[in-house]
């Protein structure tokens, strides 16, 4: 059975915990791979990715850029995460690391909901015995992503379902839920006041501190021609 729970769900940067129990039985000339379908209000970070253990075959489609908030992201649709594993090295636990977009302000919410399925895991394996080419070599499953036509954020190229099947692991079909905190349109005259005041402040700080150096400095030097006139 497959399981999966938000962790930290009440930051900006949740994590999706998934829980295999018991783990599945090896599947020879298959790879395991677990697939997310993550909605454009939340985004993984492929470099931090890179640097998990758990992580280190992975693949991320779709929308990708860190700093955009939600209404100016490219692909609406979001972004699709690969982990794949080898049969022999499956881990009980997988932790994703997810981040929260900024959202449109709202006239009313404070906060709005997101709701993410559990990811999809299983098996790819081929669909025949894997027979070399002409030049010897027999083409590795390890390039070919699971064949789910569905999931359209998947290149084509990475797929090939006349060669290749996916078989799904049982699940409970969990929705994740997060909610995600919004500004007020209503506090929008209060922001803009309140951060002009704090660069006026700061640029009179900036002034007073550089007038007080040159009055310090100007000190320094009269004391020093009365020296030598001395």
């Amino acid at each position: 059975m497959v399981q999966s729970r938000l962790d930290k769900a009440q930051s900006l940067h949740p994590h999706i915990v998934t829980r295999l129990d018991p783990l599945p039985e090896p599947q020879p000339h298959c790879f395991f791979d677990v697939i997310y379908e993550l909605p454009a209000s939340v985004f993984v970070d492929p470099n931090q990715l890179s640097n998990l253990p758990s992580f280190q075959r992975h693949w991320v489609f779709g929308e990708t850029d860190l700093e955009v908030p939600l209404e100016h992201v490219k692909e609406t649709r979001g972004s699709v995460v690969i982990v794949r594993q080898k049969p022999t090295d499956i881990e009980h636990e997988l932790d994703l690391p997810i981040h929260l977009r900024y959202q449109r302000p709202s006239d009313n919410d404070s906060f709005r909901d997101i709701k993410i399925s559990a990811p999809r895991v299983g098996w790819t394996c081929p669909l025949q015995q894997q027979h070399p080419d002409d030049h010897g070599n027999v083409i590795s499953i390890s390039n070919n992503l699971p064949p789910i036509p569905e999931i359209a954020m998947i290149p084509s190229h990475h797929m090939d379902p006349n060669m290749y099947t996916f078989h799904p692991l049982e699940d409970n079909g969990t929705i994740l839920k997060l909610q995600v905190p919004v500004g007020n349109t209503q506090d929008a005259n209060m922001v803009q006041w309140g951060t002009a005041l704090c660069v006026l402040a700061c640029t009179s700080w900036i002034g007073w501190s550089v007038w007080r150096s040159i009055q310090k400095r100007r000190r320094y030097e009269a004391k020093g021609k009365r020296r030598k006139s001395e």
